[in-house]
């Protein structure tokens, strides 16, 4: 298993065992990552182990992207035949727009910053949100990635359990 973060940061390879010790090392190495800087426009090339070809990619994201970088990314893994899965995690503020009455926006890839009248602003923008959402979840469907998306108020423990359960269902 690797945890990718962005640049400068190198990836960190853990074991890919089924164990519960490996699970809680993934657990917290995902609780260490820092969201920062850009993902790159150029997918970045998983680390290979000798002797190794597909792999289990779980792709951890908010999916927000200048392009398309992510979703080519995660077309390039599927190309390698690698099995890649997609969980989008979203803030509840996000999906509700639920900020008060005026609130000042950053733009954490680009840094561009706008304040917004949030009661005139929620309907339009809770339209194109939705829009943009199910063109997000079928363009990663497109790749033949599985999808699905979490509040980042769950547990991330609890996620990936309630992930892996309805999978294994589905197996």
């Amino acid at each position: 298993l690797w945890v990718l973060p962005t640049e400068p940061h190198p990836a960190q390879v853990l074991s890919g065992s089924a164990s519960r010790d490996a699970f809680r090392a993934l657990l917290y190495a995902l609780l260490q990552v820092q969201a920062e800087g850009q993902f790159p426009l150029l997918p970045p090339d998983l680390p290979q182990k000798p002797g190794e070809g597909r792999e289990m990619i779980v792709f951890i994201s908010d999916l927000y992207q200048a392009q398309d970088e992510m979703v080519q990314c995660l077309r390039r893994w599927r190309g390698q035949q690698h099995e890649v899965i997609c969980l989008h995690l979203l803030a509840q503020n996000e999906l509700t727009l639920d900020y008060g009455q005026d609130a000042r926006f950053e733009d954490w890839e680009t840094g561009q910053r706008k304040t917004v009248h949030l009661a005139s602003a929620r309907t339009q923008y809770l339209e194109h949100l939705q829009t943009h959402l199910q063109a997000l979840r079928q363009a990663v469907l497109a790749q033949q990635v599985e999808y699905a998306s979490f509040g980042m108020h769950e547990a991330l423990e609890q996620v990936f359990r309630l992930f892996l359960e309805r999978r294994k269902r589905l197996l």
